[in-house]
């Protein structure tokens, strides 16, 4: 019964020996803590998996089902768990616990050895993993680019948009149609619009009685957009459709004056705290600021209001979250201990995003579409005015920080080369 289990994993006869050979030539090593693996194509270097961690990522159809990828084990029954047995059977490691819980008392099973290798959790391979994860900053002058067309037609060049989100944070979408609902469509390209307190997508526009002040001509300091939600927006997009009374205008128009964009990679900016100034980084760790939206003075009347770091740290210390947004910070509630700690640390981060060099300002025109992942990068705007009859019209959707993740996985898998960078969703993966 078990070969027939086993037909899945194991690769075609002709294949079987060179794919052998090329991971391991040695028998699994059993102890009673676990199973050591060498292997052979990595400068003969062996990893211990536990007994427990192999138990519960058995890929036998009774603990995961093939259609679906989804675990069917009962996590309470696999108490002391230990393996007795571990073989290779072409490409897969075959497995014998004992355990409570069966009715015999044992389980067989199997588990890819490409996949043991994958998930290879060592202290070596997961330093390498997060080096692989760790974001490139930025860029400095100039804003990755690609065009609408291009986009909308070819997966390839989605691939690329979305990978210079994921690598750098930030691109530039060229060419986009000046008719509005245009952002729907591209944004769509990505995955399902991300629905808010603003709706499904929102004006920029100067209005009457804003219920935000970026609905005015005011400036807007360096923040992320609705950090109070338990899962804020991952990709913001922002699609210029007009800057002046025009719908169709020159680049040379100069009716709006200021309204120049601002972005700022928080990235290189937090490493820069941690390394120069490690023990207020380390506050900005620990001590949970406030951020909250409580408007009841209007159509749908708002009360969201959350507790988290302004800084999220790793099991390995690795920036994994990013909370930064001053116009909506509430009331500091934390020990009295840490209130002036807090502020000190606070009020130096605010000082470098502030006074950063990597600040990078520009003027968006229309046909121009802005994309950032709202997890990493902080956005603003420089005051403005009209001259005459001038309009600034921005329109304005999110994805969901998971959902642009999985798209991007999914192609980078197809296009790709290197392994995604991590996006600032709380996970190193």
């Amino acid at each position: 019964m078990l070969a027939g289990r086993l037909g899945r994993f194991a690769a075609p006869v002709s294949t079987v020996n060179k794919h052998y050979r090329r991971l391991v030539t040695t028998v699994p090593q059993v102890s009673s803590e676990g199973v050591h693996i060498k292997w052979d194509d990595d400068g003969e270097r062996t990893t211990h998996y536990h007994n427990v961690w192999l138990r519960h990522n058995c890929h036998c159809p009774h603990c995961l089902a093939d259609y679906n990828n989804q675990k069917t084990i009962q996590p309470a029954q696999l108490v002391n768990t230990r393996v007795t047995k571990a073989t290779i059977e072409g490409d897969v490691v075959k497995l014998t616990w004992q355990q409570q819980g069966c009715d015999d008392g044992v389980h067989e099973g199997c588990i890819p050895l490409q996949w043991l290798k994958h998930h290879d959790y060592s202290d070596h391979q997961l330093n390498k993993k997060m080096k692989q994860a760790q974001p490139t900053p930025a860029p400095m002058g100039h804003l990755p680019e690609v065009d609408y067309d291009k986009v909308m037609d070819y997966d390839k060049v989605l691939w690329r948009w979305l990978w210079n989100l994921n690598e750098y944070g930030v691109c530039l979408v060229n060419n986009v149609p000046t008719v509005p609902g245009s952002i729907v469509k591209v944004t769509e390209r990505i995955a399902h619009i991300q629905e808010t307190i603003y709706g499904r997508t929102f004006q920029v526009v100067v209005q009457d009685k804003p219920i935000n002040i970026a609905y005015t001509g005011e400036a807007l300091s360096l923040h992320m957009d609705l950090i109070y939600y338990e899962s804020p927006p991952g990709l913001q997009l922002l699609h210029c459709l007009r800057m002046t009374a025009l719908v169709l205008v020159t680049r040379n128009d100069n009716s709006i004056i200021g309204g120049e964009s601002l972005l700022l990679d928080t990235y290189p900016v937090l490493e820069e705290l941690r390394n120069n100034y490690p023990e207020q980084f380390h506050i900005l760790t620990r001590v949970p600021a406030t951020f909250q939206k409580i408007h009841y003075k209007r159509e749908s009347p708002v009360h969201i209001v959350s507790q988290v770091p302004h800084i999220v740290l790793g099991e390995h210390e690795e920036i994994v979250a990013v909370n930064w947004s001053p116009a909506f910070e509430g009331t500091l509630q934390v020990s009295p201990v840490d209130v002036e700690p807090y502020y000190q640390a606070y009020l130096l981060l605010a000082k470098l995003f502030s006074t950063s060099e990597r600040l990078f300002q520009f003027r968006l025109l229309p046909g121009q579409l802005i994309s950032f992942n709202n997890r990493r990068i902080l956005h603003g705007r420089n005051s403005f005015y009209s001259e005459g009859e001038g309009v600034r019209h921005l329109e304005g959707a999110y994805v969901n920080i998971d959902e642009f993740n999985s798209r991007f996985h999914v192609l980078n898998r197809k296009f790709g080369s290197q392994p995604p960078k991590r996006v600032f969703n709380h996970s190193i993966l």
